[in-house]
């Protein structure tokens, strides 16, 4: 009955009040009405109510949307075309009233206006919301892949093709936009498009593609318009749209029980930092204020006594949604059974929404806040980006689950992009250099977007092509699939930051920046983090593409050309950001322009200068000539001859060296393990 329930659908979310749908406005209007009155604890009780909602609205949505039909069941026929037909206008109402939410609110002021000691109602500008191309095309888009419902390749194809026209009109018709809010806009779709056609390959059996693409098309749209926004309230709306439901219903795709869980439990933990936000939205927003958001344009908050606490409140709803809150990693990050198009596409891309929050939190809307308040926000930020680093490292040691592995390294990356901006916001409030820190997260955020989406379809051929998804079971790959283990090779590296790839040009400006903000501990952390970066990389390319094969596994080889494709491009994107940093640095620089802040000097090849200065290319150089040189040596006079392998004890016949994964760095797994709840399979 795919008409009415995708009625049914559409009422839910607007009666949860999400985005675009009609009821979020009302709900806003009353939140905002109870804390421009003064009274947030009615507002906080409206938001606790809404989650309670979200509850059991999402088992209705799991039991008609994502929950298997028993065999036995008997056959489901349409409901009647009238029927339909009421249902299909009531809907319609509904998605409507959500683009045009000032059509019903201008008669529900009007009505109140007729009271009269109802006061001033809150304009109906302020719940206008910017609708331009290449935000509408992917969020109204996204029904084109429903349309190939029955070709399930077409259907891939019609979202890349979505996408990638609204990465086009984002280059050609967002001159409007500052730097930082284009470049996203631009890579967004980009990524996105890249992401679904690896997906035509890798969901190659999947079930209900279709819907898969719908739903990942529209949440690149609620991405894209974030970035754009002009004000506040537009902000929250397209955050609303990427964070919830468009989320969720990619991350439950597959429909079983654990998958259902699994992206309930992080749907619940997006809506709770969303309600934040939503708050702290009101309290510094507050009605037509709201559109003075902008690098050219100074903020000015409804009520300024109140505004120390709305940033503080948005400060929480960011760390919330870069999963930085070092208490539960595993209950905050996205969960490990998702699709991995879409694994992939939160860590390098979705979750930099944060960092996005982040740049407007210190840079526009802290510019009105007592200087010693951005002082203690940004110190507090800081250590727990720093906190966060080493620990979600030290779960990527221990976990097991080949995805699990890298989910846990997002957020310890992640951690590097929140402590360095922490650090610019700290530097702009004790009136130092703030450009080396902002440049620093930002870099790192690019540079993040193409080895970590890598690692993540790296990831996807392994489970696709050997039906495995713990490290355990694999073992000795490199042998079966060579492009695999080179892409993971240079993903790795630059992971890590191993000169002179794109990770170590990053995490160089971001310990300039701790140092000369007189942070040396902060500094110790991040690089104790690189040292644990290391750790987990080794552990996974021994684990899974060193030593003895598994014997179950001698059929493997590489994934298909569909899948290869944007493995490669990710790859040429990782090598070419390294030995040319200035790529990257071009744009950051302007971005850095536009928040009235001097950019760091650099040049295509190089970073800095003096002290400070780093050139990758003239490291590759000094690096390459010793080993070219090195390898003719050994291949023109070193005779290589073959051994057995050291048996242990054990008979040639049954020696094996391969080492399972829960056997290396010793105990120290285990002992993670023991003191922090297992996620995954124990080894």
């Amino acid at each position: 009955m795919p008409i009415t329930c995708t009625c049914m659908l559409m009422g839910l979310l607007s009666i949860m009040g999400l985005p675009p749908f009609a009821a979020f406005y009302s709900k806003f209007a009353m939140i905002n009405a109870a804390v421009a009155s003064g009274h947030i604890v009615v507002a906080a009780a409206i938001l606790i109510g809404s989650l309670i909602g979200v509850l059991y609205y999402t088992r209705i949505l799991n039991t008609i949307i994502f929950e298997k039909r028993p065999a036995d069941a008997p056959v489901l026929h349409e409901a009647p075309k009238s029927m339909q037909y009421a249902l299909m206008a009531l809907a319609f109402a509904t998605l409507l009233f959500g683009f045009c939410p000032t059509i019903p609110y201008n008669l529900a002021a009007s009505a109140a206006a007729m009271c009269a000691s109802a006061g001033e109602s809150l304009p109906a500008e302020a719940l206008l919301v910017s609708w331009p191309s290449y935000v509408i095309l992917p969020i109204i888009g996204a029904i084109i892949p429903a349309f190939f419902r029955y070709n399930r390749r077409m259907s891939g194809w019609a979202s890349v093709f979505v996408l990638g026209i609204t990465s086009l009109l984002a280059i050609f018709q967002g001159d409007n936009l500052d730097t930082l809010s284009q470049a996203f806009a631009v890579i967004v779709p980009a990524l996105g498009a890249l992401n679904m056609a690896y997906a035509i390959g890798y969901m190659e059996h999947s079930h209900t593609q279709w819907r898969f693409y719908c739903i990942f098309t529209a949440m690149c749209g609620g991405l894209i318009g974030m970035a754009s926004s002009s004000n506040l309230f537009s902000f929250f709306v397209f955050w609303e749209i990427m964070s919830s439901w468009t989320l969720y219903m990619a991350l439950a795709h597959e429909g079983d029980r654990i998958s259902l869980r699994e992206a309930g439990k992080y749907f619940l933990f997006n809506v709770i930092g969303a309600s934040f936000i939503f708050v702290g939205v009101c309290i510094i927003g507050g009605g037509a204020s709201m559109i003075a958001f902008g690098v050219d344009t100074p903020w000015i908050a409804t009520n300024e006594a109140h505004l120390p606490l709305g940033l503080a409140l948005l400060a929480i709803g960011f760390v919330m949604k870069a999963a930085q809150l070092p208490i539960r990693i595993d209950w905050q990050m996205h969960p490990a059974v998702a699709p991995t198009p879409v694994s992939g596409y939160i860590s390098s891309m979705l979750l930099k929404s944060s960092i996005i929050g982040f740049c407007k939190l210190f840079f526009l809307l802290g510019a009105g806040a007592p200087a010693l308040y951005n002082v203690l926000q940004s110190s507090f930020i800081m250590w727990i980006g720093g906190i966060t680093i080493v620990l979600a490292a030290l779960q990527a040691i221990r976990a097991n689950q080949v995805k699990l592995v890298f989910i846990y390294s997002t957020v310890s990356q992640i951690g590097y992009m929140v402590l360095a901006i922490a650090v610019a916001g700290y530097a702009l409030a004790t009136q130092s250099n703030a450009a080396l820190g902002l440049s620093g997260s930002l870099l790192h955020l690019a540079n993040h977007v193409f080895f970590k989406d890598l690692l993540f379809l790296v990831c996807g051929a392994l489970m696709y092509m050997t039906h495995r998804e713990y490290l355990s079971d694999m073992g000795g790959l490199g042998r079966k699939m060579p492009f695999t283990m080179t892409m993971f090779f240079i993903a790795g590296l630059s992971v890590v930051g191993i000169p002179p790839t794109s990770g170590f040009s990053s995490k160089w400006i971001i310990y300039h920046a701790l140092m000369q903000s007189d942070q040396p501990i902060l500094a110790l952390l991040s690089l104790f983090g690189s040292v644990l970066t290391l750790a987990y990389i080794a552990k996974f390319m021994h684990a899974a593409f060193l030593g003895q094969p598994n014997p179950s596994l001698q059929d493997v080889h590489d994934p298909p050309l569909i899948m290869k494709v944007p493995m490669f491009l990710l790859a040429v994107g990782c090598v070419a950001t390294g030995l040319f940093p200035g790529i990257m640095l071009t744009p950051i620089s302007g971005i850095v322009a536009d928040f009235n802040l001097q950019a760091i000097p650099f040049t295509l090849t190089s970073i800095g200068s003096g002290a400070t200065g780093w050139n990758p290319g003239v490291m590759f150089i000094i690096m390459l000539v010793p080993f070219a040189f090195g390898c003719w040596i050994i291949h023109r006079f070193v005779h290589v001859r073959e051994i057995d392998v050291h048996n242990c004890g054990r008979e040639p016949e049954d020696a094996t060296n391969r080492m399972r994964p829960s056997s290396i760095y010793g105990g120290l797994p285990a002992f993670l393990r023991s003191s922090a709840s297992a996620s995954g399979k124990e080894e």
